[in-house]
């Protein structure tokens, strides 16, 4: 990974000054017990980023043993995770969430997930296609974060070469705050239209949608040219197939 790139992740890392009077440090020896003892048992990587500190807290033994990982240091284990050139406006899709979750209030700013689906190239010039959740751990006292949790999975299907794709959500209103697959961005997707876009999948027509969510067939028709042109899609089937892909819908 070029040096510049590891400069410009590294930057959003320093974005906020944490001090040590803010938080909790007895949260690191309690969640280091927490992992140690699921991760053996898991089927997923985890990784704990300590914004403090800038280092890692915790690293799956499996993950260190995959990607070669003999340091805790954020800059070090950067040079070992080589993100896919072709996949690196994941950083962008990061610093945006960020910046979204900032403009949130502070109980709320635990509330959300970023998953990104990208691929990490080893030393060896092997990519591995991954999910990785991100999501808060815990917050200093003026709402910053200083404990993160990165929920790794690799992807089944590690053959393909579809694009990079990412999105926000909100895990308690169900709400997609954006979702990106490749150069194609879709805007907010509300939780209505997202239960519209499921019942469509489903085979169900608009007015039998209507029915099923006690709404009108004309507002179920405004959902659906809403979605179309938040997916950038020309209609309901390649709408489906990029919901899916992005995570949207299942």
């Amino acid at each position: 990974m070029t040096d510049d790139f590891v400069d410009r992740v590294l930057q959003y890392y320093h974005e906020y000054e944490i001090s040590e009077g803010d938080i909790d440090l007895n949260k690191r020896k309690e969640y280091q017990e927490i992992f140690n003892t699921i991760d053996p048992i898991s089927q997923c990587f985890f990784l704990i980023k300590d914004y403090h500190s800038n280092n890692c807290l915790f690293i799956s033994e499996r993950l260190k043993s995959k990607f070669k990982i003999d340091s805790y240091s954020t800059e070090v284990i950067l040079q070992n995770f080589q993100i896919h050139p072709d996949d690196r406006m994941i950083i962008d899709s990061i610093q945006r969430a960020r910046k979204y979750i900032y403009q949130q209030r502070i109980e709320e700013r635990k509330d959300y997930k970023l998953v990104n689906n990208f691929r990490i190239c080893s030393e060896a010039n092997q990519c591995f296609r991954n999910d990785v959740q991100h999501s808060v751990l815990e917050m200093d006292q003026q709402g910053n974060f200083w404990l993160g949790l990165r929920i790794i999975h690799l992807d089944p299907d590690q053959e393909s070469d579809r694009p990079a794709s990412s999105f926000l959500q909100h895990v308690y209103r169900n709400e997609i705050i954006y979702s990106i697959y490749g150069d194609t961005e879709s805007g907010c997707i509300s939780r209505r239209e997202r239960e519209v876009l499921e019942l469509i999948s489903e085979g169900y027509v608009s007015k039998e949608i209507a029915q099923k969510l006690f709404i009108s067939e004309f507002t179920v028709n405004n959902h659906r040219k809403s979605i179309l042109r938040k997916l950038n899609a020309n209609n309901a089937s390649e709408a489906i197939k990029k919901a899916v892909k992005v995570g949207i819908i299942r």
